[in-house]
């Protein structure tokens, strides 16, 4: 409840995660999106969900894959019972991130990866 509808100037989405979880003493390194979806380790799947996995999404069009220069573009952590947190703009040109709370099943044909920090294996 802390986060939600909280807008943030300096997070991007991975941002958001490293400080979120870092909130709980998840200590995630300081990457983006596409960095932290190469992270080595353990890939869940979506039926082995926990609270603190981190899901990588891959771009919604090519437009935005060729924009980013990669086909990962966003991420968030699983916050349990199929939702998952993240912090969102709601465009290029937007100076700040909303922390929103969405449901899994809303992305879930765009997730790349599911990872599970080591603090929570």
């Amino acid at each position: 409840d802390l986060w939600l509808d909280s807008p943030f100037k300096r997070f991007s989405c991975a941002g958001f995660v490293h400080r979120f979880l870092k909130d709980v003493n998840i200590q995630v390194p300081v990457l983006d999106a596409w960095d932290m979806a190469r992270l080595p380790w353990k890939r869940v799947s979506i039926e082995e969900l926990e609270p603190g996995d981190i899901i990588t999404i891959k771009a919604l069009t090519a437009e935005h894959r060729r924009f980013w220069g990669h086909r990962i573009t966003h991420v968030g952590v699983y916050i349990g019972n199929g939702k998952f947190i993240h912090a969102a703009t709601s465009s290029v040109k937007a100076k700040r991130s909303w922390v929103r709370i969405a449901e899994v099943n809303d992305i879930r044909k765009r997730i790349d990866k599911i990872i599970r920090p080591p603090e929570l294996l």
